[in-house]
């Protein structure tokens, strides 16, 4: 398994040296939306939540 430190850096304004076919493998799905989700936020809640990632 490689590590982050075995992976070449990239350079702004370079080509990277890998490949979208041998970078994709080693990603991570999302979770389903559901498992995702917020359940139970009252009015007043969501808004503020909603706020924090206006401004994040």
């Amino acid at each position: 398994m490689s590590t982050h430190e075995d992976r070449p850096q990239h350079v702004p304004g370079q080509s990277p040296d890998e490949t979208r076919e041998q970078v994709l493998p080693r990603g991570k799905p999302f979770p389903l939306h559901e498992e995702m989700a917020i359940d139970g936020l009252t009015d007043d809640e969501e808004e503020k939540f909603l706020a924090a990632i206006a401004d994040a």
